[in-house]
């Protein structure tokens, strides 16, 4: 699957399982009986199972500060049918109420599926949301905002990935404002979100990185990995899998050339945690990377 913000639409791909290729099998652009369009669709995943796919549309109302969280249903003809759109609750951000959605980029998926987290930039806030295993449909069960409870690294939050364990989420903030951070937070039995551990640049040894984009973790639960990608950086940290705490091993520059001006955009792991892959944004290319350049001795 595929979110398309500029054709406003996600694209479902059928896989041929022998070469590999794909077709084209479904295309949806609105999301709702009434054929409302979407807007700037940004992201979008399967569920666990494969049933259903989650989309992002961080400004579904162009002029109002609504974002969403569209849910479709794969049929067994492969087309996307829509299920629900949930715009999310309001919170206060700089004065004025706000979707917890507006500018949503980062959508992670509990290892159990019955549970998603979103991240906004818009809002600022850390999401989590309930699914329904039979329909998709999902229910808002808690907002963590920046500024509360001691929060502050999710202003201009960007990205989200939850651990293995299902225990903690790790985010990271600061792509287009904000701050440039890394946060951890628990994940409460009843879904609500308790901040951890914050690495904001400049600060907690944190030195050097800006623009925080894609985060992920290691398939062990041992590492976690964030994009800097105004910095040209990607910091590497060790992770304490019983309480889900990080330790900054290092920052490593990673694809800085003259004349560019954006480096690491999006990261992700092999199945078997040993290489690293990096997405360079101007320059437009993939780096791979062994980890023990980025793991402690």
């Amino acid at each position: 699957v595929a979110a398309c913000f500029r054709r406003k639409a996600i694209v479902l791909f059928k896989v041929d399982p022998e070469s590999g290729n794909l077709k084209r099998s479904s295309m949806a652009t609105s999301i709702d009986d009434d054929n409302q369009p979407m807007s700037f669709p940004i992201e979008a995943t399967f569920s666990n199972d494969s049933k259903f796919v989650h989309a992002l549309d961080p400004s579904l109302k162009r002029g109002t500060a609504t974002g969403a969280v569209i849910t479709f249903k794969v049929t067994d003809d492969t087309t996307l049918e829509w299920v629900d759109t949930n715009t999310g609750i309001q919170v206060e951000q700089q004065g004025r109420p706000v979707s917890c959605f507006n500018g949503a980029r980062g959508i992670a998926l509990h290892p159990d599926g019955q549970r998603m987290f979103v991240i906004a930039e818009g809002s600022s806030t850390l999401t989590a949301l309930d699914r329904d295993a039979e329909t998709g449909a999902t229910k808002i069960i808690y907002t963590a905002t920046n500024g509360e409870d001691g929060i502050r690294g999710l202003s201009g939050g960007f990205a989200v990935t939850c651990s293995s364990d299902g225990e903690f989420v790790y985010t990271s903030s600061g792509r287009f404002r904000g701050n440039n951070a890394v946060g951890v937070f628990r994940i409460a039995p009843n879904g609500r979100l308790r901040v951890v551990q914050e690495f904001i640049d400049g600060e907690n040894d944190l030195e050097g990185f800006e623009g925080g984009n894609e985060i992920v973790a290691s398939p062990d639960g041992l590492y976690v990995y964030a994009a800097g990608t105004r910095s040209f950086t990607v910091a590497g940290f060790k992770r304490e899998p019983s309480t889900g705490k990080l330790t900054l091993v290092r920052t490593e520059s990673v694809g800085a050339v003259d004349g560019e001006s954006l480096g690491p955009s999006g990261v992700s792991l092999s199945p078997d945690g040993r290489f690293l892959y990096i997405a360079s944004e101007t320059a437009g290319e993939v780096l791979v990377y062994r980890l023990d350049t980025l793991k402690s001795e």
